[in-house]
């Protein structure tokens, strides 16, 4: 079975083609950017390779770099969630976050929260994707593929809205959302 990367025409800001987009962002002007234009600045600016010192020891403090935001990228970059466990899970909703709202999670800071987000996506894990790490990283594409429209319409019409958070993420609503998307388009 083939797999999907979690970065397609939608999210290609996340993660590649980083020059072409500072180019085109630089030829935009910043005062001129489009609302995507600004997620795809912020994630560019909030990729692994592009974190500066003072943000790299902060993270490796708070246990944001490591094997498991490393595993998290190249399985963004390949597209093989093989292997990915649950922990992998939370940390890809951390990266998310930073980069279609341009913000940090930063409950995810506090050691309590960060367990109990990993507990919450474990039992996620095993309870509505029988531990298939490639039905989550679908379900989880799902999610933050439609997240990113709905976060670029209320940029583009000045409206604030909600977001999604740990407990919805890793919760059985969004799960049930997308199974009638799935169901929809069989």
């Amino acid at each position: 079975m083939a797999r999907r990367p979690l970065v397609n025409k939608h999210t290609a800001g996340i993660i590649s083609s980083q020059k072409e987009q500072t180019s085109a962002l630089a030829r935009a002007g910043s005062r001129n950017a489009s609302p995507k234009q600004i997620i795809e600045q912020t994630a560019i600016a909030q990729h692994p390779s592009n974190l500066t010192q003072g943000d790299t020891d902060h993270n490796a403090r708070c246990g944001a770099v490591g094997e498991d935001e490393v595993f998290v990228t190249n399985a963004l970059d390949t597209g093989d969630w093989t292997g990915a466990r649950p922990k992998h899970f939370v940390r890809l909703y951390g990266m998310l976050h930073r980069r279609v709202y341009g913000v940090e999670a930063r409950e995810l800071r506090n050691s309590l929260t960060m367990r109990a987000a990993t507990r919450f996506a474990t039992m996620l894990f095993q309870n509505e994707f029988s531990s298939d790490p490639v039905e989550m990283a679908d379900f989880m594409r799902w999610c933050w593929e439609r997240e990113l429209g709905r976060e670029e319409w209320r940029r583009r019409n000045g409206r604030s809205g909600g977001r999604i958070e740990w407990r919805l993420q890793f919760g059985p609503s969004l799960v049930t959302d997308w199974r009638i998307d799935v169901a929809r388009r069989q």
